[in-house]
């Protein structure tokens, strides 16, 4: 379940290398999806590039304020207030809800839920539900114009296009 909202939002570190940033991804034990500069020494690990010209170094936080939707399958609302986000997810049995600060840091979302779950079932009743509360993620912006935002996470790139300001 936590690799979902992983997926969702977002696990990458940033670096201002001019031949491209190497980072290393693995799970754990317990499911949980990880990422590194450093290559970890118990785990197997899938090595990713990010070259220089998906990285975007000129950011502000201006230019992500407003409502954005994923292109991926499924729906997914992304919104950014001055200071707040919210994100909505639906997939399938699986619906996401995740809310709370967030801030700009060195081309990097940084996200605080506050409040948020997962829940997984066909009904209300009929589900499980895990609590997201105080969980803090973390997306690598790849590219960005008024328009479209891309992100790199656990699954690959998700592309979000821009329908308000």
């Amino acid at each position: 379940m936590r690799t979902t909202i992983i997926g969702l939002a977002f696990l990458m570190l940033y670096t201002s290398s001019s031949f491209g940033t190497q980072l290393y991804k693995w799970t754990d034990e317990n499911g949980q999806v990880h990422f590194s500069q450093t290559k970890p020494k118990h785990n197997e690990s899938e090595n990713l590039t990010i070259k220089d010209k998906e990285r975007t170094t000129s950011l502000s936080k201006t230019q992500l304020i407003g409502e954005w939707h994923s292109d991926d399958e499924g729906k997914e609302v992304f919104i950014l207030s001055e200071n707040k986000f919210s994100i909505e997810k639906k997939r399938g049995i699986e619906y996401t809800h995740m809310s709370g600060t967030w801030e700009l840091m060195n081309g990097r979302i940084l996200l605080n839920i506050t409040e948020g779950f997962i829940r997984k079932g066909t009904s209300f009743r009929n589900s499980e539900q895990k609590n997201l509360k105080g969980v803090k993620l973390s997306a690598l912006i790849t590219h960005i114009t008024a328009k479209e935002l891309k992100i790199l996470d656990s699954k690959g790139s998700t592309n979000y296009t821009k329908t308000q300001n």
